[in-house]
């Protein structure tokens, strides 16, 4: 049989711990206060799971905290962008640079005639 993860069973009891206090207010209220009843049990199941589900909480974040050792690791600066960056640099020509001539109908270049469609 296949182990319970910990995320699970936390899950599970923090719902439970805010299902059971709002059946409960919902049978004991009147159906008006149905808006009361629902914030009255998420304080209540807050304040229980606080309390109570102090192992669990701590298995889940140990969990997530495996979790995270393992994925990928993150791109080491440099290689492949610089160069892609470096490539790119070199293929255009600075605007500002002298003696650079543009060719006709660049975007950068502005004219006074309007474009033709």
């Amino acid at each position: 049989m296949k182990k319970i993860g910990a995320w699970v069973l936390y899950t599970v009891l923090r719902l439970l711990m805010f299902a059971v206090p709002l059946a409960v207010l919902f049978l004991v209220l009147p159906q008006q206060y149905w808006i009361y009843s629902t914030i009255a049990a998420a304080l209540i199941g807050f304040a229980l799971s606080y309390l109570i589900l102090g192992r669990p909480r701590r298995a889940v974040a140990e969990q997530l905290a495996s979790i995270g050792k393992k994925g990928p690791a993150a791109p080491k600066p440099g290689g492949d962008e610089d160069a892609e960056d470096s490539a790119v640099d070199a293929s255009q020509p600075a605007a500002s640079t002298p003696g650079v001539r543009r060719p006709e109908g660049d975007p950068v270049e502005q004219s006074d005639k309007p474009a033709e469609l």
